[in-house]
């Protein structure tokens, strides 16, 4: 919800954060004085515009208001969407869940390095760069058993028989 002045009312009123663009360009209400206004423009880039510039955009129809929704969703994909660091962090955590059966979530959670928020967004939005590195900590998690049991066995082979 958003804060808007209605000029009939002469009174600040809550409005759906989806009608502001539509009720701002009619002329039937106001943006707050002083404080920045977060605006998406018709290719999909955010910005921010001062109210004055606000109101012309939104006439135009060159901007849109941005609503909390995509503000948040925006700010999210920043913090565990696409791009390098991000897809990196969740191949880690995807390696660690693979070579841990699972436990990893549990013991980054439980010492408070993540959240359980964090995990679940970086799962949702990195799934390529999860599976990924899950795939990769089985295979070395099971290698790694192989080669154990085998040289195990091997190793008792000597221990019994000698050999």
């Amino acid at each position: 919800m958003a804060q808007l002045w209605n000029f009939k009312t002469n009174q600040a009123e809550e409005v759906d954060d989806n009608q502001v663009t539509q009720l701002v360009a009619s002329g039937s209400h106001g943006l707050p004085k002083g404080q920045p206004i977060s605006v998406v423009t018709s290719y999909g880039q955010q910005g921010t515009l001062p109210p004055e510039e606000a109101v012309e955009a939104f006439k135009s129809g060159k901007y849109r208001y941005e609503t909390l929704n995509e503000s948040v969703n925006r700010i999210e994909e920043r913090e565990f969407g696409s791009g390098f660091a991000n897809d990196l962090k969740a191949g880690t955590l995807g390696f660690a869940r693979g070579l841990t059966l699972g436990a990893s979530d549990q013991i980054l959670e439980k010492t408070g390095v993540m959240t359980s928020y964090e995990l679940a967004q970086r799962k949702e939005r990195n799934p390529d760069a999860i599976i990924f590195g899950e795939a990769t900590g089985y295979v070395i998690l099971f290698l790694f058993l192989f080669i154990f049991l085998k040289k195990s066995k091997t190793h008792r082979k000597k221990i019994i028989y000698g050999k």
